[in-house]
């Protein structure tokens, strides 16, 4: 078969054209006789291309079902927002030329205020009750952390497992609070 085949490769262009169409007959000649490992590229390939699409495809497509809480077009077109926060030191005055940007602690207070249904919080280091003068902020920041529970707005957090905090087991004994504790490390490169 392989034989009749080559023949017919020879003998299918014409002596004039075989100047002309040899190197691309010649290849389709060889991609037949090697026709066994040239079927397993190219259905790698479409196999391949296949899983990137369907992966693609579930990526972008919000499946029926899932909680409705994740970042979405559909619940996020008009009330999303990016503010720069800084955490700035107390009793730090900028000069006047200075950028301006939102203090940690009001950023967070804003985003407290404005939680209807739940909070996501990951954290390594939990003191917001501290007596310190200065941790008026923290206290505060506490305090709406349990109002938010009694309104029933779940609180989720997620803390490093090595993290001995009051602040995480008063959030745990209130309402909806589910505090999840993970062993890692932060690295820096």
């Amino acid at each position: 078969a392989r034989f009749l085949f080559h023949l017919w490769c020879h003998l299918a262009v014409s002596p004039h054209d075989r100047r002309e169409k040899a190197a691309p007959l010649t290849f389709l000649c060889l991609c037949f006789l090697f026709q066994s490992q040239q079927k397993c590229i190219v259905i790698f390939a479409l196999v391949c291309c296949f899983a990137i699409l369907v992966a693609l495809i579930f990526s972008a497509v919000d499946i029926m079902g899932e909680d409705e809480d994740g970042l979405s077009e559909k619940n996020c077109q008009n009330k999303c927002r990016i503010a720069l926060v800084e955490n700035i030191p107390e009793g730090l005055n900028y000069s006047e030329n200075a950028p301006f940007h939102l203090s940690l602690f009001q950023g967070w207070m804003n985003l407290l205020n404005m939680a209807k249904k739940s909070v996501d919080i990951v954290s390594s280091h939990w003191d917001l009750n501290h007596t310190h003068p200065s941790a008026c902020q923290g206290q505060r920041l506490f305090e709406k952390l349990l109002q938010l529970t009694s309104q029933n707005i779940e609180i989720k957090l997620v803390s490093d497992v090595t993290a001995d905090s009051k602040v995480l087991e008063a959030l745990k004994l209130k309402g909806k609070t589910k505090v999840d504790m993970l062993f890692y490390r932060w690295v820096f490169c």
